[in-house]
């Protein structure tokens, strides 16, 4: 979407021309080719909507959840629910930067996270967040006798599985659980 966005105003615009030209066309047309012409063009117009709306809303997020991220709330939210039994909890950036969903979603304070974040800046002056306070993103193996929760991408990627999150399809996003 993002690389096509900037093409988006010229279909609008050639749209628009075509409607200014039909309907200048239209109103020399006598009134049954009005009535007709408006027909069609709505019935056009409501089945061309109707096919985008059941895209949208049956298709859409079935199909491409994944690429919206979905699924990363849920694991956040199961793994706050767990976190107290636990002295580290290490989480897959397989899919990217988990650190930004866990500030999010459970409401992190700023300073907290400046505090105790194990970060560093890349030859690009970005930021690569490798932990902060008990969660970390390396997936160092466990201390003796460290409880680690872990969070890892697909099926069968944890020992003893807690809990999962899956898409809408029922494909495994995550697995909670110890290893």
């Amino acid at each position: 979407m993002l690389r096509t966005a900037s093409v988006l105003p010229i279909y609008q615009i050639i749209g628009g021309i075509g409607v200014v030209f039909f309907w200048k066309w239209l109103v020399k047309k006598s009134t049954l080719s009005k009535i007709i012409g408006i027909s069609v063009v709505g019935a056009i117009t409501l089945l061309n909507l109707s096919y985008y709306l059941h895209n949208y809303w049956v298709h859409y997020p079935r199909d491409w959840s994944g690429q919206w991220q979905y699924g990363y709330k849920q694991m956040v939210e199961k793994v706050s629910m767990l976190e107290d039994n636990y002295d580290r909890i290490t989480v897959t950036s397989d899919l990217g930067r988990p650190y930004i969903y866990f500030l999010l979603y459970n409401r992190t304070d700023p300073d907290e996270y400046v505090r105790t974040r194990k970060a560093e800046r890349d030859w690009y002056g970005l930021w690569n967040v490798y932990g902060f306070g008990k969660y970390d993103f390396t997936e160092q193996p466990p201390l003796p006798g460290e409880r680690v929760l872990t969070v890892k991408r697909g099926v069968n990627s944890v020992t003893h599985k807690i809990d999962q999150v899956v898409d809408s399809s029922g494909n495994i996003i995550f697995e909670i659980g110890e290893n």
